[in-house]
């Protein structure tokens, strides 16, 4: 497959992360079955034991709060501010158990979860103060 310069093949890297901006938090898991093409300013990643470190926990990390705000130090360039890829893999954190790996992404996507219904719980409750002020901006002007 021939690509050009302004993308990359994904391949079968573990999860992606972006350099630009990091503190967005755009960091995803691949799935290599898709063939997927993206970006250069994604930075695959991947994980060379999974019998120690499962992907989904290390993206994760990447998408804590202390990762995206601490990114903006690790970042070079003024107008498209990057991180650079040896900057990310000089990150040392801890490195709990697989078990305990599983239990934390286990909760993490319970709240996740419980995050998502309840942004679906505002949209409908979003949805009926709408319709009520519908309705009565629609009676005021009938009087």
């Amino acid at each position: 497959m021939k690509l050009g310069s302004d993308r990359i093949d994904i391949g079968n890297c573990n999860f992606l992360t972006n350099k630009l901006r990091p503190y967005l938090g755009y960091t995803i898991l691949n799935v290599p079955a898709l063939k997927l093409l993206g970006t250069t300013e994604f930075i695959p990643f991947e994980i060379l034991d999974k019998k120690k470190v499962i992907p989904e926990y290390i993206r994760y990390l990447l998408l804590s709060t202390d990762y995206l705000k601490k990114s903006k130090f690790l970042m070079s360039g003024k107008e498209h501010p990057r991180i650079m890829p040896t900057d990310i893999l000089n990150i040392q954190v801890s490195l709990p158990s697989y078990r305990v790996q599983e239990k934390i992404i286990k909760e993490i996507q319970t709240k996740e979860l419980e995050s998502e219904k309840a942004r679906e719980n505002i949209k409908k409750y979003r949805d009926q103060i709408n319709q009520i002020i519908t309705k009565e901006l629609d009676r005021l002007e009938k009087e």
